[in-house]
This record gives structure tokens, sequence and C-alpha cells, in this order.
């Protein structure tokens, strides 16, 4: 697995990422992809792949919590506040949407 300032991707996202090439309006493979990168260290990554997403269809509910989480990793934190409380009024009450919000 590579370190979080590693800018090589680990073979897991490497190979999502080839999938997205060949089918970049697959929306599973987006979110998979954003998981994978946010997963190893990649924030901004994460962020443009869920943009994509987002530019096809709206977010649901846990691509949302990973733009959130997104946002603190690049301390964007007024935003992730924000996608946070939104994620609450969408959603049930999660402890975990409470601790991210806190």
């Amino acid at each position: 697995m590579p370190s979080a300032l590693s800018t090589t991707p680990g073979p897991r996202l490497e190979r999502l990422l080839r999938f997205v090439e060949r089918d970049p309006a697959n929306l599973s493979l987006l979110s998979d992809a954003a998981a994978a990168a946010f997963a190893e260290g990649a924030p901004e990554q994460a962020g443009q792949l869920i943009e994509r997403y987002a530019a096809l269809s709206p977010l649901p509910l846990v691509l949302l919590n990973l733009k959130g989480l997104v946002a603190i990793a690049q301390q964007r934190f007024q935003e992730a506040a924000a996608i946070f409380t939104e994620l609450r009024e969408r959603g049930p009450d999660d402890p975990t949407l409470r601790f991210n919000l806190a």
C-alpha cells in the first residue's frame, strides 16, 4: 500500500482508474475509485472523482460523506461542516455524522 505522501496509485486504485478511463460514466466505478483514492491518501484525486460523479448524477449519502471527509483532509472545514449538516438533514441520525460535525 502506498504511503500517504505517495503520488503513485496502489494496484487497486490503478486498476479502477483504468476502468474509469474506459467507462467514464460508470457511477459505480467512479464511486469505488473515489473511495480507493481517499483510502490511499489521495484526497485531491478522490475529490475530483466525486465531482465527476456529481456531474452525472446527484451524490448518494455515502459519497456525500466521502466528500465531507475529503474537505476535512484538505482543511476546508466550513465546507465539511456544510456537507455533514446536509447529510444529517437528508439521512438518519448517525453518531459518525455528529462526530464529524463536532
